[in-house]
């Protein structure tokens, strides 16, 4: 899942830790996903 807003401006990079943050943020969705399929049945 990767949208226009991940990419770094032109002439810039990403910053390591921005780019760990947000892998952290995406798993946490991830799991609440998968918790709420599971308190559903």
């Amino acid at each position: 899942m990767v949208s226009v807003s991940d990419s770094p401006r032109p002439g810039f990079t990403q910053h390591p830790l921005t780019v760990h943050a947000a892998s952290q943020m995406f798993d946490s969705v991830d799991r609440a996903v998968r918790f709420r399929k599971l308190s559903a049945l």
